[in-house]
């Protein structure tokens, strides 16, 4: 199973003034050649990579889930939460045209962990070794970056000052701040729990 992100983030969205002012940069910042592109990059990688390790994603936007095989008959757990909407499901069949299934047979189980697309009719669509499943859903904690939990834009303001101070102790780990872990622990599935280095 893949989810592929259709949509960025765009530039407007992210907190670039909130991140000057948390690393209390000079008025006028904004003028230097390359400031406001250094502080989006680091903003964006720090996003990236919190998205990646918590299998959460911050702003809501567009995905296509691809698979070949549901979880079981009559659902399928998405990799990443929170689903806010599927949107649409289309079958693809190797030589046959593609059939957009009914949006009345199914359903979204919203959970912040693990949720799940579950049929209404018993069983969803059957999935030979020929053809798979495309599943347009929108997910994301929030359409503003006001609205993201508070911890999670803690953590995203922590990690970009480390990406953007060059932190010797962080380049070349594959491990968090303990500070960014502390804030992102209440947002880790269970199964990720005990893993070392955050």
């Amino acid at each position: 199973m893949m989810m592929v992100e259709l949509n960025t983030v765009p530039s407007e969205a992210l907190p670039i003034a909130d991140f000057a002012a948390h690393l209390r940069l000079a008025e006028g910042f904004d003028t230097l050649p390359g400031q406001m592109r250094l502080l989006e990059g680091c903003l964006t990688a720090a996003i990236a990579a919190l998205e990646a390790r918590l299998g959460k994603y911050f702003l809501n936007r567009q995905f296509i889930v691809r698979t070949q095989k549901w979880t079981a008959s009559d659902r399928l757990q998405f990799p990443a939460a929170p689903v806010t909407e599927v949107e649409r499901i289309k079958l693809v069949h190797s030589g046959a045209d593609e059939v957009i299934v009914d949006p009345n047979s199914y359903a979204l189980q919203q959970d912040a962990h693990r949720p799940e697309l579950v049929s209404r009719v018993g069983a969803l669509p059957s999935l030979s070794i020929n053809s798979s499943a495309e599943i347009s859903v929108r997910a994301g904690f929030a359409t503003e970056w006001s609205s993201v939990p508070a911890a999670l834009r803690q953590a995203v303001m922590m990690l970009a000052e480390d990406f953007f101070e060059r932190d010797s102790s962080v380049e070349g780990s594959n491990t968090l701040p303990c500070s960014v872990c502390i804030l992102v622990e209440p947002f880790r599935d269970i199964r990720l729990r005990g893993r070392p280095g955050c």
